[in-house]
Parts: structure tokens; C-alpha cells; sequence
């Protein structure tokens, strides 16, 4: 049930005072008025390392890896049509959004991209990327599209020496 403000005003002065109280709800800034927001962040990084309060669920912290592991073996195996390290990126948020499309069958409470789907902003890998290095899951110690850029390099480099046969 949504709630609803509503007043009679009998001048323009109080109509104003009445639309000026409605508009400071609708203020999104976020302040530090006491200057302890430093202080927060440290002990939060310290009683919680690698956790964030946008981070619903821990069972990403497992997903996330496993989509990476798997378009990398598919990459070095060139086992599926059109898989390119150029396009690892986009195979990588085609497998999220399948993750988001079976999950709601199990499980809708928590789910990232519930309703935004296929058109949602940030993906888990990029709200989970920083903790999964925290907690040493993820080795690599850069940002996600540097490991896109690092893994396109990695794979092209093999390809050139041969390691690889398949056309990369």
C-alpha cells in the first residue's frame, strides 16, 4: 500500500512552505554531517572485509567464480561456436543473465536483476569483484575489464606460441 500526502492551502506562501517540505524528502544526497562516515567505513572493513551493503547474498561470491572458470576452459578447449577472448565480456554477462533466469525458479528473494533483467545497469560480477579479491577467491588484483584485457592477452599470447591450435 503506497501512501499519499495531501492539503488544502489557502495562499500561495503556504502552498510553497507545503511543496518545499515534499521536496526535502525527495533529496537523494548523502552527507557526513558529523565527519564519521571514515570512521564507519574502517570498522565495516574490519568487521566485514570484502562486504558491502549492496551485497544481498553469498551465494554469488560462488557464482561468479564459477561463470569466469567456465568461459575460460571453454576458451582454451574453443569447444563452443564463436567463443573468442574478445568476446569473453559479453559471454560473460550472457551467463549472468541466464544465472538471473534460473534463479527466480528457486529462489526470488535477493535476486539481482529480478525485474531490470537483460537490461540491468551493474551485474553481480561487478558488485562481488572487489570482495572475492578481499577474501583471495580471485587472484587477480586489478579491476574486471582489466582482467577481460589481461585475459585476451594471456590467450593470444598462447595462441601465438602454439599452444593452442584452435583459431582463438
Amino acid at each position: 500500500m503506497s501512501s499519499a500526502l495531501s492539503w488544502l492551502d489557502y495562499s500561495e506562501r503556504e502552498r510553497r512552505k507545503a511543496l518545499d517540505v515534499i521536496e526535502q524528502f525527495q533529496d537523494k544526497d548523502t552527507r557526513d554531517e558529523l565527519g564519521i562516515g571514515t570512521i564507519r567505513d574502517c570498522l565495516a572493513d574490519l568487521l566485514f572485509p570484502g562486504t558491502s551493503t549492496i551485497q544481498t547474498r553469498a551465494r554469488y561470491f560462488l557464482f561468479i567464480p564459477w561463470i569466469y572458470i567456465d568461459l575460460e576452459e571453454k576458451i582454451a578447449r574453443s569447444n563452443v561456436k564463436g567463443m573468442t577472448v574478445s568476446n569473453v565480456e559479453s559471454r560473460a554477462r550472457q551467463a549472468e543473465v541466464q544465472l538471473m533466469r534460473s534463479l527466480p525458479q528457486s529462489d526470488g528473494e535477493g535476486l539481482i536483476g529480478k525485474q531490470a533483467k537483460d537490461m540491468l545497469q551493474r551485474f553481480p560480477s561487478s558488485i562481488y569483484w572487489a570482495g572475492l579479491r578481499t577474501w583471495g577467491i580471485l587472484q587477480f588484483d586489478r579491476s574486471q575489464e582489466d582482467y577481460h584485457r589481461w585475459l585476451n592477452q594471456y590467450y593470444n599470447d598462447a595462441k601465438r606460441k602454439g599452444k593452442y591450435k584452435t583459431d582463438l
